[in-house]
């Protein structure tokens, strides 16, 4: 592979990672991002490394589909590169930075691993000493990083959860299911850890390797959850904190990473180290504010329905109300709105879908109120003296007004600390 000649084509933060990895090691390659006015020979291109955030459908990815140069990506290029690290790899519509970052903590207290991909961290930018020969490399993998892998075969595979999302970038649900799923066929003396789910249980019995199937609080290998308590064959691996917040999201999770440690022999006791060393991503149900009559959740990550819906779920004493502020970019979806009509007190819409859920809470007579800006919903909620929790959780992509989440998660911390820090 190192012998090859490349095209990088696109210059993100992935790339450039490729780039300078091609750099310290003499491979050979050019560049080409869209708008280049200079024209690529594609009779010297052997491979295309194609960097994750590029649609299918550009003129110049169409090109190249038409000229039959090989397009892979960087985690697929990586396995070539260094086909003895241990991949595991974490993908699904929700929880994949969770779980990624729990399991890299608690892998950590035994073997040697690295945390890279949709992370932030690219994959050609950790280094090991000895080519990551026999260590872990731990892959939040998102639907663009996995549509042009081939080859590679993960040592386990963790599939969270499928539920319609990114489709403006597949065409359709079952391109984005395909991007998710055709590593599992790779997988030969390793491991899969999976919800069981029609739309992919075939594809899953299909393999001879070892199976683990997660349902709500247990799996199949002995780990589950009862009680706020999380245990491995009857012993205790960790106390979740009682909370009026019941995370269930985290604990399905938790229930990924520790049916995979204990496979790897990894002892209760250091699993239950890893969880307690870990501090789970800003802005995913995060409690920013506290008082006697008052509670706000932070939970700008929620950038789709199923996401808001597990938010709401997680909120258990039923003497607050819930008042959900949600809308930004993106569909809307009637089936989980009506679900939340019995669990939600008052809905605060705004963004640029905020019609199209309009239309729906309208149909199903909830109680709601649209306000031109997120600033007009705190003012109002600042002045509601009920016993409440006031859930942000947009269940929409940040794009109409924001750069990303984040920025979307700091402004609403802005707001609260301006309206309620008082």
């Amino acid at each position: 592979m190192r012998s090859k000649t490349y095209l990088l084509y696109g210059l993100g933060k992935t790339n450039e990672s490729v780039k300078r990895f091609f750099d310290e090691n003499n491979i050979k390659y050019y560049t080409y991002c869209d708008g280049d006015l200079e024209e690529i020979d594609l009779s010297k291109i052997d491979i295309v490394i194609k960097s994750p955030g590029i649609y299918p459908n550009t003129s110049f990815m169409n090109k190249l589909k038409n000229s039959g140069i090989k397009i892979i990506n960087d985690l697929e290029l990586f396995y070539l590169i260094f086909p003895k690290a241990k991949l595991i790899i974490i993908t699904g519509t929700n929880g994949k930075t969770s779980t990624a970052v729990m399991m890299a903590i608690v892998l950590n207290k035994k073997y040697k691993t690295y945390l890279a991909g949709n992370i932030g961290t690219p994959l050609f930018s950790i280094k090991s000493k000895k080519n990551f020969i026999d260590e872990f490399v731990v892959v939040e993998a998102s639907s663009y990083m996995l549509e042009h892998c081939d080859s590679v075969v993960p040592y386990a595979y963790l599939l969270l959860n499928i539920t319609p999302h990114h489709l403006g970038y597949h065409q359709s649900f079952s391109n984005y299911l395909e991007a998710k799923t055709k590593l599992i066929k790779n997988i030969k003396d390793g491991i899969i850890i999976y919800q069981e789910n029609d739309l992919f249980d075939s594809i899953i019995k299909a393999v001879d390797c070892l199976k683990i199937s997660v349902y709500k609080d247990h799996s199949s290998n002995g780990v589950y959850f009862k009680d706020y308590v999380l245990y491995s064959d009857n012993e205790v691996v960790y106390k979740i904190k009682k909370d009026i917040i019941l995370p269930y999201h985290q604990i399905n999770n938790m229930l990924y990473v520790v049916a995979l440690a204990k496979e790897l022999g990894i002892k209760p006791e250091k699993i239950r180290k890893g969880l307690e060393e870990v501090s789970f991503q800003k802005y995913r149900l995060q409690k920013i504010y506290e008082d006697d009559q008052t509670i706000i959740i932070n939970d700008s990550k929620a950038t789709n329905f199923e996401a808001s819906f597990k938010a709401i779920e997680s909120i258990k004493d039923p003497s607050f109300e819930i008042h959900w502020i949600l809308g930004g970019l993106g569909p809307n979806n009637f089936d989980i709105l009506k679900e939340t009509k019995n669990l939600v007190d008052g809905y605060y819409v705004y963004g640029d879908n905020s019609s199209l859920i309009e239309k729906d809470l309208i149909s199903l007579n909830s109680n709601y109120q649209v306000f031109d800006s997120l600033d007009d919903i705190i003012k109002q909620l600042k002045n509601n003296k009920n016993k409440k929790v006031i859930l942000y959780s947009p269940a929409a992509q940040s794009f109409d007004h924001f750069m990303n989440f984040e920025e979307r998660g700091l402004y609403f911390t802005n707001l609260i600390n301006k309206y309620f820090q008082k």
